[in-house]
């Protein structure tokens, strides 16, 4: 990895309860969020969610730190195009089935170095992409879409 001159990242993730124990373990603070001040690659200003206009880099792995939008985990729901949850954000817009982007998080069990973070980024990436083009998954949206419509247009009647 070459490093960018004078240019840093800031990495924030967090540790759940075994995480922080391990962290004071280790002589660290123990602290839920964890915060990585290291200098920039260009892998890591590719995986970074947010740079600011002053060219500040933040990479949030496992959560978002209310930045620019929470992290997107590979959940696909289904429900009428009206409703949603209050705790996602609709990212595929389509009848029915809908990718969320979940304000949910990920709590590592011990703390990580750079390289694991980047690993665990890489592979959750490379999970979302799969998801949205896997076959099965587009018959299953496909078929849930069908019935979906179907079960509206039968709502709509008897409401007439």
């Amino acid at each position: 990895m070459t490093i960018m001159e004078g240019k840093a990242v800031w990495i924030t993730y967090l540790l759940n309860k075994e995480g922080r124990r391990k962290s004071l373990l280790q002589g660290g603070g123990g602290y839920r969020t964890q915060r990585l001040h290291v200098k920039a690659t260009p892998e890591l200003i590719e995986l970074a969610q947010t740079i600011h206009p002053d060219g500040k880099v933040f990479l949030d792995i496992g959560a978002s730190f209310g930045r620019e939008r929470p992290v997107e985990l590979a959940i696909p729901f289904y429900e009428r195009p009206s409703k949603y949850d209050i705790n996602s954000i609709l990212i595929k817009k389509a009848p029915g089935w809908r990718w969320a982007a979940i304000r949910g998080i990920h709590e590592f069990d011990e703390p990580q170095t750079v390289e694991s973070l980047v690993a665990w980024e890489k592979a959750r990436r490379k999970h979302l992409a799969s998801a949205r083009t896997d076959p099965e998954n587009l018959k299953l949206i496909e078929k849930l879409e069908a019935e979906f419509k179907a079960r509206v247009e039968a709502e709509d009647e008897v409401a007439l």
